[in-house]
């Protein structure tokens, strides 16, 4: 696998690339009801792989990706292929967050928090099962939000999906978040003053 190689689309469609089946995890992942789940170790072993292949599993942004899962284990998965490009799939990933002091950060995480609302802004604005404050919520939002916005956005946005799409769960996928923490940071006032 190239160094890198982190789109499960991109990777599937080369092929040139061979690829071990990893989509037993969706299986796994789906039947085991968890809220939340942590994956944390062992480094470079394919998380940020894995939660691409959940996000084009899953997401109903795509059209159909039935293909690029085509001869893979979840293929002959009846009961969970009936969930794939049905959910509303939130993906933020901190892997390119630059480094730099405290409220500079704090603004790359507003921007891709914006750009999360942005993918999603035109169901939410025509979807009749949100309220005019909900609607004018999701309007107000932009890179210079708030703290407190921010700090609730994720949340709101699950609610507001899980509205829209009644019988749909939103996921939430959180890729490369222990950047926020990075030795290059940990002696810094950086590191305490997003801990709180």
């Amino acid at each position: 696998l190239p160094t890198g190689q982190e789109d499960f689309k991109q990777l599937r469609e080369n092929g040139n690339i061979l690829y071990v089946d990893k989509t037993y995890f969706i299986k796994e992942w789906w039947e085991s009801y968890d809220k939340v789940t942590l994956i944390s170790r062992p480094k470079c072993f394919g998380k940020t792989l894995n939660m691409s292949m959940l996000d084009y599993f899953f997401s109903n942004q795509y059209t159909n990706t039935r293909h690029l899962f085509t001869n893979l284990f979840i293929s002959g998965e009846r009961e969970i292929m009936e969930h794939q490009n049905q959910h509303p799939v939130i993906f933020l990933s901190f892997n390119d967050l630059k480094n730099g002091d405290f409220d500079f950060v704090k603004s790359q995480i507003k921007m891709k928090i914006w750009q999360i609302y942005l993918l999603f802004k035109n169901q939410l604005m025509e979807s009749d099962h949100l309220d005019v404050t909900e609607k004018l919520f999701v309007e107000s939002m932009k890179p210079d939000m708030s703290d407190f916005v921010a700090i609730h956005s994720i949340q709101y946005l699950c609610n507001f999906l899980n509205k829209v799409y009644e019988n749909q769960r939103a996921i939430v996928i959180l890729d490369e978040y222990d950047i926020l923490f990075s030795e290059n940071w940990s002696l810094s006032t950086f590191c305490e003053e997003i801990k709180n």
